[in-house]
């Protein structure tokens, strides 16, 4: 997830879905395994301090092309690669 900078601070969750419905749902249990781990994080969410998880709908198959595009620029050092499942960088709303 991102975290961004906005108004109210959220994270974005990105997945490989074409199906609106599935991901909805895996949104929401998401949510829920954050509150269940974090009871800061439900404290947060419950208090209007955190807004509601945003969700990135990427086509299957985008999350290999991104990795194999950034593989590709370091010339296949593959051995130092480490798959990214948190980015931790906070982004700016354009707005």
């Amino acid at each position: 997830g991102h975290f961004h900078a906005s108004e109210t601070p959220y994270y974005e969750l990105r997945l490989e879905s074409d199906d609106p419905a599935k991901a909805d749902a895996l949104t929401q249990a998401f949510e829920k395994a954050l509150a269940a781990l974090n009871m800061e994080y439900e404290a947060k969410r419950s208090g209007d301090r955190l807004g509601a998880t945003s969700v990135t709908r990427l086509e299957p198959g985008a999350m290999d092309r991104y990795e194999r595009e950034k593989l590709l620029a370091r010339k296949g050092r593959f051995e130092q690669y480490k798959h990214q499942y948190l980015l931790t960088e906070i982004l700016h709303d354009e707005s």
